[in-house]
């Protein structure tokens, strides 16, 4: 949800669904405003790259058929979790 001073409200909801940390996409609906359609990819787990077309929903649709939005993502100092030791001691074992 989002507001800006004298814009009404907006809510943004968006799905997306992502295949082997590779490819993406999605899509998503902003109230009195827009349908996002999305599509994306990394490249090397450090750079993301997708594409984004918004089909306009209000009355400006007589005028523009819908906008167009490039991305790029970086990700820094991503790293995957070493193991965690159990926080409980292990019981010794009797015969």
């Amino acid at each position: 949800m989002k507001y800006v001073n004298p814009v009404p409200p907006k809510i943004d909801l968006n799905l997306t669904l992502r295949y082997k940390d590779l490819l993406w996409i999605g899509g998503g609906w902003r109230s009195n405003d827009a349908i996002p359609l999305m599509v994306g990819c990394w490249i090397k787990k450090m750079f993301q790259f997708g594409y984004s077309y918004d089909l306009t929903t209000t009355g400006l649709s007589r005028y523009a058929q819908g906008t167009h939005e490039v991305m790029l993502g970086i990700t820094f100092g991503k790293e995957r979790p070493s193991p965690v030791a159990s926080p409980l001691p292990s019981a010794p074992v009797t015969p």
